[in-house]
C-alpha cells in the first residue's frame, strides 16, 4: 500500500512554495525589464531635447554670422 510520503503528487504546501518562488522570479524579471525600458526611453528623450537645443543655438549663431558676413561683403 502507498503511504502519504509515497504520494507522487505535490502537497499544497509544496505547490504554494513553488508558486511563491516563481512569482518572485517573475517579479524580478518584470522589474528588470521595465527598468531597462524606462532607462532606454529616458536616454532617447534626453537626446531629443539636447539635439533640439543644440540645433536652436547653432541656427541662431549661423544666422548672426551670415548676416554679419553679408553686411561686410556689402561694404566691400
Amino acid at each position: 500500500m502507498l503511504s502519504e510520503s509515497d504520494d507522487v503528487w505535490a502537497s499544497d504546501e509544496e505547490i504554494s512554495e513553488y508558486d511563491r518562488i516563481m512569482s518572485l522570479k517573475e517579479w524580478e524579471r518584470m522589474n528588470e525589464n521595465f527598468g531597462n525600458v524606462g532607462y532606454k526611453e529616458g536616454i532617447l528623450e534626453g537626446k531629443d531635447v539636447t539635439i533640439q537645443d543644440g540645433f536652436n543655438d547653432g541656427y541662431v549663431e549661423g544666422v548672426n554670422l551670415g548676416m554679419e558676413f553679408g553686411r561686410l561683403r556689402g561694404l566691400l
